[in-house]
């Protein structure tokens, strides 16, 4: 799932290993396609990446060659040697505002329900699309436009299962699906999943990205019935050095 909203970020985190794949293209907001090449940080390496939001393995794709990108992309490599990851991950999100605005309402291998509700039976339709009242409208349209140019863009990269899988643990679980909420037994609250978190753009030409955590954040919010859409927090927990 991309989510997008405009944020002010303060801290930062996370040291760096020996090594880092270098894009040639930096996170931001394109229009015009564009050639992505990936550089190694050291010799004898191999660059595996995913587009999923998925931390990168050696079952990811191989890098090979440069690759073109239209539409948004959610770009994550790191380094191997062997089967030994090598490297810190980079993350880099690429975003075409018109692939915000055609956004699918129901993405391929997305859950179609959220929830489980905390106080009444059921389970909470899932909602990805920006509403097709304001993206149907060439006025509203363009102001969404004209607003990811001007705010600053948070991009929260992770792995989909760590937001949306459907097993009640505290490990595993999706904090999406169980949102920790103050009734029916409060299963979620506390859980904590890792996510790289980049703010670039705006009028400050912001340009960071920083691996850190991902919670649910709010109260009664949490619950599915009153909100099916959640807040979330960002947690630092050591300092260390941000990419930017």
């Amino acid at each position: 799932m991309l989510k997008v909203i405009s944020c002010c970020l303060l801290s930062v985190v996370c040291g760096l290993l020996s090594a880092q794949p270098v894009f040639n293209k930096p996170h931001g907001l394109y229009q015009d396609p564009i050639m992505l090449t990936i550089t190694a940080g050291t010799s004898n390496s191999r660059i595996y990446y995913t587009t999923d939001g998925s931390e990168p393995t050696r079952e990811s794709t191989l890098y090979q060659r440069p690759f073109l990108i239209n539409s948004t992309t959610i770009l994550r490599a790191a380094e191997f040697r062997a089967d030994t990851l090598y490297s810190t991950i980079t993350t880099c999100s690429y975003i075409y505002p018109k692939s915000v605005l055609s956004q699918s309402k129901n993405p391929a291998g997305y859950p179609s329900q959220w929830g489980p509700y905390a106080s009444l039976s059921g389970r909470a339709p899932a909602d990805y699309e920006i509403d097709p009242e304001l993206t149907r409208d060439p006025v509203f349209a363009q102001k969404i436009v004209d607003g990811l140019y001007s705010l600053p863009v948070l991009s929260l990269v992770t792995d989909k299962d760590n937001l949306f899988n459907t097993t009640p643990d505290e490990k595993t679980g999706g904090i999406y699906i169980y949102t920790g909420a103050p009734v029916g037994g409060y299963i979620g609250r506390g859980w904590e999943r890792p996510v790289s978190a980049e703010l670039f753009g705006g009028n400050a030409e912001h340009d960071l990205q920083v691996d850190c955590a991902l919670t649910i954040h709010g109260g009664t919010s949490r619950n599915p019935e009153k909100n099916p859409k959640h807040s979330l927090r960002l947690k630092f927990k050591k300092i260390g050095r941000a990419h930017v």
